[in-house]
Order: structure tokens, then C-alpha cells, then sequence
């Protein structure tokens, strides 16, 4: 299953295990996931007779957001969005969200559903991220990143 959201006005919120976090608005930005669901197909003489479930697998996706700045010129205060999710300069002392070999970050996205009015929040607890890409232009930055995240679902939930 595939997932995709225009990340409009959303409200991003990066942390790590201990707490540390920032929050951005997202002026523009697009989320897409997928949720696989494996099953193992059983063939008698090649026809399928029966279906069992498979190994699970993480939750795979990408995103993007428009934000103002890469890196910090200094170490303090919040880090920025770049920094959060590599680990470096500002964030470089936060704490992984699953284990000391890996570093994940708590990814919270919350918007308002278009199609409801109701705002909607989606929460991926332990986002690894696996590809990042940066593009400039006059107005704003554009960071767009893959990922993974070791869960079989994110949490959803209308607040």
C-alpha cells in the first residue's frame, strides 16, 4: 500500500530518544510511503492452493520540505533540519531512537486533511534516513531525503 500526502502547512517535528527536538512549518512538501504486506504463495504442481504470511518488512519512503538553512554557523541552540537528521553539528549529541549501532530520529508530520477539515498526524519512530538531496533556488532550499523506518506501519491518529 502506498501512501501519498501534500504536505501543505504541515507541522514536522524531528527528536530523538531523550526528548531534544525541533519543530518546522512546512510551507511546502510532499510525503509518500509504503507498507508492504508479504505473504508466501504455496503451488501444488503450479497451481496456488494456499497463502501464508512472509517476513515483514520496514516502512520505506520520501519526503521532502522547503526550508531556509543548512547548517548552523555555531554549535548552539536547536540544530537545524539537515543537522537533526545526519547527526551533525547541533544534533551531533542526540541519541538514536532504536539502538546505539543506527542512528533513527522520531519523524511527527501533522496537517490538516483537506478532505475533512480534520487534522491528521502521522508519527514514524524510528526513521533512518537513506538518501538525501538538496536543491537551491532564490526563495527557499528544498531537502528531500529516502527512508526507512524499522516498523511494519507508522502511527496514525486525528488530533
Amino acid at each position: 500500500m502506498a501512501v501519498v500526502k501534500n504536505m501543505q502547512d504541515a507541522v514536522v517535528t524531528i527528536e530523538d530518544n531523550v526528548g531534544q527536538k525541533i519543530t518546522l512549518a512546512a510551507e511546502r512538501g510532499d510525503l509518500k510511503f509504503d507498507i508492504t504486506d508479504n505473504i508466501n504463495q504455496i503451488k501444488a504442481r503450479g497451481q496456488l492452493y494456499d497463502m501464508t504470511k512472509a517476513d515483514q518488512e520496514a516502512v520505506t519512503g520520501s519526503f521532502s520540505i522547503h526550508h531556509i538553512q543548512y547548517l548552523k554557523q555555531t554549535s548552539d541552540g536547536n540544530p537545524t533540519l539537515f543537522e537533526a537528521l545526519q547527526n551533525i553539528g547541533a544534533a551531533s549529541g542526540w541519541i538514536s531512537t532504536w539502538n546505539d549501532k543506527i542512528y533513527t530520529i522520531k519523524m511527527v508530520l501533522e496537517y490538516t486533511e483537506l478532505s475533512t477539515e480534520a487534522n491528521e498526524k502521522i508519527t514514524f519512530n524510528f526513521l533512518k534516513l537513506t538518501k538525501t538531496s538538496h536543491t537551491e533556488n532564490s526563495e527557499s532550499n528544498e531537502l528531500a531525503f529516502e527512508f526507512t523506518d524499522f516498523e511494519i506501519t507508522p502511527t496514525f491518529a486525528k488530533v
